[in-house]
């Protein structure tokens, strides 16, 4: 059974069936930002010389390499554009941990990550975007920038801050090893995400390591980026084994008890009403109590979705009161027709007086 609240449809239990336009368009973004972000790692590697030749590089070798190289400057800017949808992914791996044993991890891996990610964006618009302005000069004028260059690439002063960028990788492994505890995406594209991002950040020079990391990363983003594009509605999927109690939907359960509630119901019901002819305020308390364990008998909630069907769980209480009136409505008219029912025996069977 589908119920229509507002833009989104959902189910008998509480799941969410149709998602609004807008939940479309941010879903089909996020997933396009699976698929974009390793794909640009691979280009980025992929465009350095000498793949073949790895051996870490001095200052000077690093400017030599990247003095005149306009493809590897137009890698360089994609990565430091790249480092916003970095944090895309890592607050979507946040949103996955939300409710589990490894939220805390989430929580702390994001902020670690989104601190690096600034920081490879400040390296890589120092290093790199400076360089391709520098490109534009006579070498007669570049070779007098060599100096600045040089304590810019050996990390002079305040640039050693750009070390931070490590927190990038270290960020997103903690994460990955919460969702592999988790087990909130498939374990086998975790443990390809996890070797990836702990290589991906390399020492210049090897980028033969970088690119088979950044090809890892692909192999492990791309598909479930893919699932996140093309998938039409939301479905309460396979959630975490030790989800956390307060993620519980209400659900009335009709596919799951549907056949046990019938048998059981003929039985309730002769029950029910014998209990409302002698005492019918405990009957009907009881029918309550019943129904509001019934109620709690749902499906656990897919993370990703956790927040938007906290509004089923908002509407306990009125439904809750609703259905407390209705049984006390039920009581009255029970003790009516107790009433009515003593008065027509007395008529009919008057008392006999001695």
């Amino acid at each position: 059974m589908k119920i229509v609240e507002g833009n989104t449809t959902t189910d008998g239990a509480g799941g969410l069936v149709e998602d609004r336009p807008i939940d479309r368009a941010k879903r089909i973004a996020v997933g396009l930002c699976f698929i974009v972000f390793p794909l640009i790692w691979v280009f980025a590697f992929a465009v350095h010389p000498d793949l073949a030749d790895p051996r870490i590089l001095t200052a000077e070798e690093l400017i030599a390499r990247a003095h005149g190289d306009g493809l590897q400057q137009a890698a360089h800017a994609l990565v430091t554009l790249n480092t916003a949808v970095l944090v895309v992914l890592t607050v979507h791996f946040m949103k996955l941990l939300d409710h589990t044993s490894g939220a805390w991890a989430g929580l702390v891996g994001a902020a670690m990550a989104v601190l690096g990610a600034c920081l490879l964006a400040a390296d890589k618009g120092a290093l790199c975007l400076t360089m391709s302005a520098l490109d534009t000069l006579p070498e007669s004028e570049f070779a007098q920038m060599m100096p600045g260059l040089l304590a810019m690439f050996s990390f002079k002063g305040w640039m050693v801050l750009v070390w931070g960028l490590l927190l990038m990788p270290i960020g997103v492994a903690i994460q990955t090893v919460a969702m592999l505890k988790t087990k909130v995406l498939p374990r086998w594209q975790l443990w390809l995400l996890l070797v990836g991002v702990l290589f991906v950040g390399f020492p210049d020079g090897a980028e033969i390591i970088n690119l088979s990391a950044a090809v890892l990363m692909a192999v492990a983003l791309i598909p479930y980026g893919a699932q996140l594009v093309s998938r039409r509605s939301e479905h309460v999927g396979s959630p975490p084994v030790d989800r956390d109690p307060v993620a519980v939907l209400e659900s009335k359960g009709e596919e799951r008890h549907g056949a046990s509630r019938a048998h059981h119901g003929e039985n309730q019901t002769s029950e029910t009403w014998r209990g409302c002819t002698s005492h019918p305020a405990d009957a009907c308390h009881h029918v309550v109590a019943d129904r509001g364990n019934r109620r709690t008998r749902g499906p656990l909630v897919d993370p990703a979705q956790s927040a938007k069907r906290r509004i089923a769980v908002q509407r306990r209480p009125a439904r809750l009161e609703e259905l407390t009136q209705t049984t006390q409505e039920a009581a009255a008219t029970c003790r009516h027709r107790l009433c009515r029912a003593e008065e027509e025996t007395e008529n009919i069977h008057p008392p006999v007086r001695r």
